[in-house]
């Protein structure tokens, strides 16, 4: 079979918060001090209106009519301050693939296709966050050229 990666429209709204729902989940059970349980429909509804928002693109990779998987991009501007230079970039913001998918080239056919695209409009910085829990995703990220920049802690000592 073979894959294709397509530009989501309002029309894919389930079919992402399907595949949101899954990653989403994992999220909860690791830190459900930090993440809720999002109810079906309400993550549909988010998935509508995000999707009409110019600054956020959202592919997704489907074969046989299945959806496999999905990446949101959000592009981001920063004009120049006293620290730091003028910027743009994009933030590959979620990704999930389907559990029985993984390790098929889903998510490295998502990310190449988002990054072409990006690149045809004049992006060329690409960044991502993984939770420190999620080693899974972390290794995949690596595979496809992604390394750390930033280290964000937490503290969580008494009082």
């Amino acid at each position: 079979m073979t894959m294709r990666v397509k530009r989501a429209g309002v029309e894919d709204a389930a079919v992402l918060a399907g595949l949101c729902d899954v990653v989403h989940r994992l999220h909860v059970e690791a830190r459900p001090d930090y993440f809720k349980s999002i109810p079906p429909d309400a993550l549909q509804a988010w998935f509508e209106k995000t999707l009409s928002d110019p600054k956020v693109s959202v592919w997704v990779a489907e074969a046989g009519g299945q959806a496999l998987g999905y990446l949101m991009v959000m592009s981001h501007e920063r004009a120049e301050t006293l620290f730091c230079h003028a910027r743009r970039w994009c933030e590959l913001d979620q990704i999930a693939v389907l559990p029985g998918q993984r390790r098929n080239g889903v998510a490295r056919a998502l990310v190449e296709h988002a990054v072409a695209e990006a690149r045809a409009v004049g992006f060329e910085q690409f960044e991502l966050q993984c939770w420190d829990f999620n080693g899974v995703a972390r290794a995949a990220f690596e595979r496809l050229g992604f390394t750390a920049r930033i280290l964000r802690m937490e503290w969580s000592g008494p009082g």
